[in-house]
């Protein structure tokens, strides 16, 4: 379930992600002890996924990139089982995005933010192969659409949730 839904949970027995649009959770970097208190007894949290898009200057990219693994690693440090959400936006600077990853573990990938564009597309299948090959991971949790070329065997899909509160307005 979305970070920005879980107050109004009715259940806390699932996953919380971070796959919703930025200003709902930049408070996440902005005041991380807030929002320790509301995921610290989630059995499991998917790290930030502050945007990397691919019309950001190079500067801003690697800013988010680093803030998403600098929260991540605060999670960890605090006790919270958080899986690193790997992001990236384009090939030509992939490995800044990717250091500081672990490999062989479980990982977190995302694709809502492509759309339908197909150069998203494209550089997202690009850079997925490359995290596979570099990262070596366990398993992946995907958030998304499948896409092709995944490796579907160590891939556990779940579908956007996001869509299902935007046609219903909460």
């Amino acid at each position: 379930m979305g970070y920005d839904r879980i107050a109004n949970a009715k259940s806390h027995n699932y996953g919380t992600h971070f796959y919703c649009s930025d200003p709902k959770i930049l408070a996440s970097l902005r005041n991380p002890r807030q929002v320790y208190q509301r995921i610290k007894s989630q059995p499991f949290v998917i790290g930030p996924d502050y945007s990397v898009r691919m019309n950001m200057p190079f500067p801003q990219k690697l800013n988010n990139s680093f803030n998403i693994k600098l929260v991540t690693a605060w999670y960890q440090y605090m006790g919270v089982l958080t899986v690193p959400n790997v992001v990236w936006s384009d090939e030509s600077h992939i490995d800044a995005y990717l250091d500081g990853y672990p490999s062989c573990s479980i990982i977190a990938i995302n694709s809502t933010g492509i759309g339908h564009d197909a150069r998203a597309i494209m550089n997202w299948q690009t850079g997925y192969r490359y995290v596979v090959e570099v990262l070596n991971p366990l398993a992946i949790i995907r958030y998304g659409v499948k896409l092709p070329g995944e490796v579907e065997s160590i891939s556990y899909y779940k579908k956007n949730d996001n869509l299902k509160s935007c046609c219903y307005g909460w």
